[in-house]
């Protein structure tokens, strides 16, 4: 099945974006290709048009190939990236990419937006939940462990 983008402009798709900017492609990790969020590209901004508290480099997932219309972009050439959530993630795809949307039409129809602060990635990094909570049960049981011994040593004088 190949990727099938509908027409139009910008102007009329522009409600369905939750992100725009400016940037360069630095990294490109293809982490399953089986996957809707299959490649991980990082940008570093240069400016967002749309978008709240965007810092740079930022994230940005795709599908793996072309078929599922998976966006691809040249490395450190400045180019444009239109995204939204999907499924928990900024994502963007082909279909996203076909208009030309330049920074002088973005600012004419988000606005002159912001440069964006720069954060490496490993500093915003957070842990999953299921590794928090494991760590927690972790430190439980350690916990009960070690007051089940106190105890026992108390009662035996062992």
């Amino acid at each position: 099945m190949a990727c099938s983008c509908a027409g139009g402009s910008l102007a009329e798709y522009s409600d369905i974006y939750e992100l725009a900017f400016t940037g360069r492609q630095i990294d490109r990790e293809v982490r399953d290709g089986r996957d809707e969020h299959g490649v991980r590209l990082v940008f570093e901004v240069e400016r967002v048009y749309l978008g709240e508290g965007i810092t740079s480099p930022v994230e940005i997932f795709t599908e793996a190939d072309g078929a599922g219309c998976g966006a691809s972009f040249p490395a450190n050439e400045v180019v444009t990236v239109l995204g939204a959530e999907w499924n928990g993630k900024m994502s963007t795809n082909l279909c996203d990419q076909v208009f030309d949307a330049g920074p002088v039409k973005l600012a004419a129809i988000y606005g002159e937006g912001y440069v964006p602060d720069e954060v490496p990635l490993a500093e915003r990094a957070t842990l999953p939940l299921p590794v928090i909570s494991a760590a927690g049960a972790v430190l439980v049981y350690l916990l009960l462990w070690l007051a089940f011994r106190w105890r026992r040593e108390q009662r035996f004088g062992g």
